[in-house]
């Protein structure tokens, strides 16, 4: 099955906006959309995140989703790729918790999308699921703006502030994937995430 770098986000983060955030983590173009529909609900003025080359297939099928990235015509994505793919699934069990996870291979590139995504949702990552020890998790509780039931917003004021707040990140920069190369599990051929042999010798 290979190492997996296995990323645990709260159960009230959805696969669209995990999919915008590592999207934005790539380096995909990003803006804020208006949401006007002249129907009177109160979101006339609304804006929400758009991220360039994302899609989320499969949202609606029993348990998981798979998220798509693809690069701009002529562009790569900041790992040198034109394109990536990661599953995302919903309520998974590990121990006694339930957690919406992503489960991509363990390089670089990949824990260092896992490290940023949980110091902004909240949650854990395992940088190398078939490693051990204290450096192979790291834990945060998010920086993102929560609802008044401490849950990811999905209305009013909340999902406002958690919108300008998801437009704020920034992609990933080639010394935090390198950084990475200490605990993921694959550092070497084809899984150097674009980074030179030089970088990743």
């Amino acid at each position: 099955m290979g190492l997996a770098c296995n990323i645990y986000l709260p159960l009230s983060v959805d696969a669209d906006d995990v999919a915008d955030a590592v999207g934005i983590l790539l380096g995909l173009p990003k803006k804020m959309a208006s949401l006007r529909d002249g129907g009177g609900s109160g979101f006339n003025d609304a804006k929400a995140v758009e991220v360039d080359g994302v899609e989320v297939r499969g949202k609606h099928s029993v348990g998981m989703a798979y998220l798509t990235f693809k690069a701009p015509k002529g562009k790569k994505l900041i790992n040198g790729m034109i394109s990536l793919g990661v599953d995302f699934f919903v309520a998974s069990r590990e121990g006694a918790k339930f957690w919406n996870t992503v489960s991509p291979s363990s390089t670089p590139l990949w824990c260092a999308v896992g490290k940023r995504l949980v110091e902004f949702f909240g949650g854990y990552v395992v940088y190398n699921d078939c490693a051990e020890g204290r450096k192979n998790r790291y834990r945060r509780k998010g920086t993102s703006p929560k609802d008044r039931y401490g849950h990811h917003p999905d209305n009013d004021r909340g999902w406002a502030k958690f919108q300008k707040a998801l437009f704020a990140l920034e992609s990933l920069t080639p010394k935090e994937v390198r950084a990475m190369k200490r605990v993921a599990g694959y550092v070497d051929c084809f899984e150097n995430d674009g980074m030179t042999h030089k970088e990743s010798a």
